[in-house]
């Protein structure tokens, strides 16, 4: 996977199937990123930790279903139900400790 970055473009892998199923859903596209991780020896970026800027300020992401009440990690269908779960961005300062979130 590569991401359109100020510097040109960059490989971006992760450990993370969720981080990297989540980096692939195009409601992300054209929207900025903050992206935590470290360069590889083979130059590519590995991504531990996923952001949303918005309006100079952090979110994190989530996905989830508002008929079930289920959160997910990744984008998807809900496990209950099957209908698609919804993208969700929390502020930074409103993430508790027992949320399930994006990584």
């Amino acid at each position: 996977m590569r991401l359109s970055t100020s510097s040109g473009e960059t490989a971006v892998t992760s450990d993370n199937p969720q981080l990297l199923h989540t980096l692939q859903d195009s409601r992300l596209n054209g929207r900025e990123v903050r992206l935590e991780g470290e360069r590889t020896s083979g130059g590519e970026f590995s991504v531990s930790h996923l952001f949303v800027v918005r309006d100079g300020k952090l979110y994190r992401l989530r996905y989830y279903c508002h008929v079930c009440n289920i959160p997910a990690t990744e984008p998807g269908r809900c496990v209950c139900c099957q209908r698609p779960t919804e993208l969700e961005e929390i502020p930074l300062d409103q993430v508790t400790p027992d949320m399930v979130l994006v990584p």
